[in-house]
């Protein structure tokens, strides 16, 4: 009975698809396009979203590529830098520029061209540069797919991306995931096509959108591993100098435009320095809560990360689809897996690190249900079939519940920097002629060997968290260190900004009382409001605070 029901359901659908011909491919990619922008643009169009996961991140990059905008190349020199302010300066007074040189480049020219062409918000633009990448990798996925694979199988995939959590939470975010996956998915779409038909073009379309990928972020290498040993396997050997050739010599570019920077850049301290960071969190237990993301962020979807190796191991010979398929998986397994493991003290820290395993997800879905039903199943395996078909329905339901509980809270609206400040009486702080003041820097002694406060004190780290978003908005020509002249300034646009749990305790024993802005987690302190020894030496604040921090 399930075995009919299964031959007359598969023949209902084929038929169908098959009167619909090529057209299907484009009905079902304006459906995701759609389905898509509708979702991500109704979370993206704010720029003080409160509930967007890891926007911190938007924020960096949207002022990197707001750099690379409004000041001259011979300041950036086209790379991620720190700079605020007109005329250019270090986001603190007396701290050198910083430069971003831990990832190429890529993402940020991306978002200045968006920002430039299409949106003036540089942080709408960054989400929207992620949010055109996520689309069109989904949508180059769903179209291969389609074209390749039977129907019911391209469904599954399809009803995969679909309820993928970190999928839809992810891709809104303005960081190196989307857009490197976009240029890394189609460039193995592309060679996949020249394997099949080669063709000069094809070559040519494959070289340049791998190469856009690996000048966006460093993953985008690995998929010079999969495509080494599909051409090693058909004794291409001159195309796999071709490639490596590609790949050396666009890190070679990639280090060469970091060197630039005025502190330049050392290729060997890079990888020592990586070797150091990774050093210092036990490979295990990163590892383990890197895969736990993994687990988390697929959901139910993680099977399909699995089940695939049942259908390569069981079934011999292949299909057309099913090599094409079974190559895409694997590759994208082969990144995503390879990342976590290579910068497994990174990915242990963020969830957002196994973005790149989301194709494998798509592919092995298609792969899995492609073998079920090329494959003649005897009747003692119809069992196997059904869990497989059940395990699909429940992880279908699981999956889409849970996605719609992540993105549910983003379509809240969130308050905006100047409401948020003027409830507080502090809208002075967006006034360009307003100073901030920070207190002494923290963590490491500076070069004249004046010692930094510890990380604990306040004031350190009001940047971080939603403090970043703040920074943008708040865009001084260099804030104020402690130790500022204070002819300067006028005490009453003068403000002390710190930062901490401890701080109302402390600034009570003081007899201070400060503006609490909970949304940047900050303690504001305006200075015409204290009394006047602080309006004429306002490093006294810290000063205090520090012999009270003192054991």
């Amino acid at each position: 009975m399930i075995a009919q029901f299964q031959r007359t359901f598969s023949q209902a659908v084929e038929r169908g698809a098959s009167r619909l011909g090529n057209a299907r491919v484009l009905l079902v990619l304006a459906a995701f396009i759609l389905f898509a922008a509708i979702n991500f643009g109704a979370r993206a169009w704010d720029t003080f979203h409160p509930v967007v996961p890891n926007d911190g991140l938007t924020v960096w990059y949207a002022q990197y590529a707001r750099n690379l905008l409004r000041y001259p190349l011979s300041e950036t020199f086209g790379l991620m830098v720190n700079l605020v302010g007109d005329p250019a300066g270090s986001p603190m007074s007396g701290e050198p520029l910083t430069f971003y040189s831990d990832h190429p480049p890529g993402i940020v020219w991306l978002i200045a061209t968006v920002n430039r062409l299409a949106v003036g918000d540089a942080i709408v633009a960054a989400r929207v540069m992620s949010i055109l990448a996520a689309i069109g990798a989904g949508g180059a996925m769903l179209a291969f797919i389609w074209r390749h694979a039977s129907v019911l199988p391209a469904a599954c995939a399809s009803l995969v991306l679909l309820t993928l959590p970190l999928y839809w939470e992810h891709s809104i975010v303005a960081n190196f995931e989307p857009a490197t996956l976009f240029f890394t998915v189609t460039a193995a779409l592309s060679f996949v096509g020249y394997l099949k038909r080669p063709s000069v073009g094809r070559l040519a379309l494959t070289a340049v959108l791998w190469i856009s990928g690996m000048l966006c972020d460093w993953p985008a290498y690995l998929l010079g591993g999969p495509m080494a040993v599909a051409l090693a396997w058909r004794r291409r050997w001159g195309l796999l100098l071709f490639f490596a050739a590609l790949g050396i010599g666009t890190m070679a570019a990639v280090f060469g435009q970091l060197n630039l920077q005025p502190g330049g850049f050392s290729p060997l301290g890079f990888f020592r320095g990586t070797r150091s960071a990774l050093q210092t969190e036990p490979f295990g237990g990163s590892l383990y809560r890197a895969f736990g993301y993994v687990v988390r962020g697929f959901a139910t979807w993680c099977l399909l990360l699995a089940l695939p190796f049942a259908a390569m191991v069981w079934r011999g010979g292949t299909s057309g689809p099913m090599r094409e398929l079974r190559f895409l998986f694997l590759a994208f397994l082969f990144i995503g897996v390879t990342n976590d493991v290579i910068f497994y003290s990174w990915s242990g820290e963020h969830s957002f690190w196994s973005y790149y395993l989301t194709p494998a997800a798509c592919f092995g879905a298609a792969l899995t249900f492609q073998w079920l039903i090329e494959t003649p199943f005897g009747s003692a395996a119809k069992t196997f079939q059904v869990l497989i078909a059940a395990l699909f329905l429940v992880g279908t339901v699981s999956s889409a519940v849970r996605t719609a509980r992540l993105i549910r809270p983003h379509f809240a609206r969130p308050p905006s920097v100047a409401e948020m400040l003027g409830e507080r009486h502090l809208a002075d702080l967006l006034d360009p002629g307003s100073t901030l003041v920070v207190g002494p820097y923290c963590g490491r002694g500076q070069s004249d060997g004046a010692t930094r406060w510890p990380d604990d004190m306040p004031s350190c780290g009001i940047f971080l968290g939603q403090g970043q978003k703040a920074r943008y908005w708040i865009d001084k020509a260099a804030l104020a260190s402690s130790g500022f002249d204070p002819a300067r300034m006028t005490c009453d646009k003068t403000f002390i900004v710190l930062k901490g749990a401890n701080v109302p305790k402390m600034l009570a024993r003081l007899g201070l009382t400060a503006t609490e802005v909970p949304w940047f987690e900050w303690f504001v302190l305006r200075l015409s409001e204290l009394p006047s020894s602080y309006c004429e030496k306002p490093a006294l604040v810290f000063d205090e605070l520090g012999r009270l921090q003192s054991p």
